[in-house]
């Protein structure tokens, strides 16, 4: 996933496509309209999660 995001920001960025076509493809999982991004050099630095959304998608994993 974060590589077909790279590989579409980097698309928008050469101007191959816009970036509303980019929102558009990340709207509708599925649809690929960039390829990816190469694997070397990406990597998970830091995560942040929402205190609040965290604590109700625990909620709701439990309940299922």
């Amino acid at each position: 996933t974060v590589r077909l995001i790279m590989g579409g920001l980097i698309a928008v960025g050469r101007g191959k496509i816009t970036a509303e076509a980019l929102q558009n493809a990340l709207d509708n999982p599925g649809k690929i309209i960039a390829p990816p991004a190469p694997p070397h050099g990406l990597y998970m630095k830091e995560v942040f999660y929402d205190k609040e959304l965290l604590a109700a998608s625990i909620q709701a994993e439990k309940q299922n």
